[in-house]
């Protein structure tokens, strides 16, 4: 008695285990971040200027809904002097959530949906050609969910072993006086 008692202790561990596991596989496991390409593209912004005064600052919004993340190119073409210009990105709550000089191609995992806004800000002395791309597309995948799910439903049949193993007992007289009362008909 006390030896099945302790493999169902066991089996029951490992259940546990196995349960664990793959909700960790499912829920907290890391995800693979994939650029944007046709398939997984949601939406898609281009905007080109001519004509980029100096110290001006031009402004674009873009509209991110749930699990999309974008992805920001930039180029401004000068002829006098070296590339320099601010990039800010606001979120819907207008916080600053991207700052840099001079960044080109800018890759956003937004934290909430919402409008988020774009800002350029252009170098003193310098009249330049802006040319904008925007791209939101679905970018999250986690590869272990399959096997999470998997380790689940592997897990349920373990822990009825384990406690039919633990708690064995006779059933209850209720089924007993029916499976006498069908057997009498």
């Amino acid at each position: 008695m006390l030896e099945r008692k302790s493999i169902g202790v066991f089996i029951l561990t490992v259940a546990t285990l196995l349960l664990f596991i793959g909700l960790w596989c499912i829920y907290l496991s890391p995800p693979v971040i994939y650029g944007p390409s046709d398939f997984n593209i949601a939406w898609y912004r281009s905007f080109r200027d001519r004509h980029f005064p100096p110290n001006a600052t031009k402004t674009f919004s873009f509209n991110v809904q749930d699990d999309q993340c974008v992805r920001i190119y930039i180029e401004n073409v000068e002829v006098v002097t070296s590339r320099s210009f601010d990039v800010l990105i606001y979120d819907p709550e207008n916080k600053i959530v991207y700052q840099r000089r001079s960044a080109s191609t800018i890759n956003l995992v937004p934290r909430k949906t919402g409008e988020y806004t774009l800002e350029i800000h252009n170098q003193p002395y310098v009249e330049t050609e802006l040319t904008v791309e925007i791209i939101g597309y679905y970018a999250v995948f986690k590869p272990l969910i399959p096997t999470g799910q998997l380790l689940i439903l592997t897990s349920i049949p373990l822990y009825g072993l384990s406690i039919w193993l633990i708690a064995k007992r006779p059933p209850p007289k209720c089924w007993t006086l029916i499976a006498t009362n069908s057997k009498k008909r």
